[in-house]
């Protein structure tokens, strides 16, 4: 049984990594580790062509073991296919899917994995879309075996969380390519973004964010916090903040929650959706107050 604080540390580490690419990658170490895998794996499918766009890899794994992925083996892993078009929150694994006999006879297996003693997985899907599907998977040795029940329970558990690290890393895609200070980042965003400790006071607010809070048409800043002219609005940003507040004390079964904001004017309500995060401390600001990310779509 894996202990709860060690789950706790794992997903503080999943959500340092949002805005830094090295945390990012040791993040991927450390969820291998809570199923004492071999390593962890991330990757990104073109539903059209069910081909991999991206693969990311943790320490444990050479960026050639991705990298020969990419350029030959993802076409052939017969998991592709099986979870590519399954809703994001499903679990995937060997037993789903497939008999050790059919493993033996795909080159997938007998060329690529087993060279590397791997046989196994695990996976959560954390992203799917019309065009794309984002799995994020534990690779497990031929001596581990199969997945057990305590297993998917423990990756059913962490999906929510991986869900949201990866919305929040796709949103900053651009920026983490470029490796961009994260506050920087944020400017790259068509949606507004803003920085909230966990008493919902404003620490940073990017240049939609600000546009947004100019019109004055139902959602503004004052100088330290969001404001919200319909009640139900308030309501439901102080419960989000309160379940992410729970999630920093030890409680990860918090949810995020998405909420509509009405505005003053006939137009359709600004969607809000408040993230947890733990950000890395650039230099812009004291990273250690930040403690959710506020994205209001316009």
């Amino acid at each position: 049984m894996v202990e709860e604080s060690h789950i706790l540390d794992t997903v503080e580490k999943l959500y340092a990594g949002v805005g830094d690419n090295a945390a990012w990658i040791g993040a991927l170490d450390a969820l291998a580790d809570l199923w004492g895998s071999a390593g962890a794996s991330f990757e990104i499918i073109e539903k059209q062509t069910g081909l991999p766009l991206v693969a990311e890899v943790g320490r444990r794994f050479e960026r050639v073991v991705a990298d020969s992925y990419l350029a030959h083996y993802g076409p052939l892993n017969p998991r592709v296919p099986a979870f590519m078009d399954s809703p994001a929150g499903t679990v995937g694994y060997d037993n789903a899917l497939t008999s050790d006999a059919e493993m033996d006879r795909n080159p997938y297996y007998s060329e690529f994995l087993t060279p590397l003693g791997l046989r196994y997985f695990l996976s959560g899907v954390v992203l799917s879309t019309k065009e794309h599907s984002g799995v994020l998977a534990v690779q497990r040795s031929i001596k581990q075996g199969h997945a057990d029940a305590d297993d998917i329970a423990l990756m059913s558990r962490l999906l929510p969380h991986l869900q949201q690290v990866t919305d929040i890393r796709m949103r900053l895609g651009e920026a983490l390519r470029h490796n961009a200070p994260f506050l920087q980042g944020l400017e790259h965003l068509d949606d507004g973004v803003v920085v909230v400790d966990r008493q919902g006071g404003v620490l940073h607010a990017n240049g939609a964010a600000d546009r947004i809070f100019s019109r004055d048409d139902g959602l503004t800043s004052s100088e330290t916090r969001l404001q919200f002219r319909d009640k139900a609005a308030a309501s439901a940003f102080s419960s989000a903040l309160t379940g992410v507040t729970a999630r920093a004390a030890g409680d990860i079964d918090q949810p995020a929650q998405s909420f509509p904001v009405r505005r003053t004017g006939d137009g359709r309500p600004y969607l809000v959706t408040v993230r947890a995060v733990a950000l890395p401390d650039d230099g812009l600001m004291h990273a250690g107050e930040a403690t959710a990310l506020v994205f209001i779509r316009d």
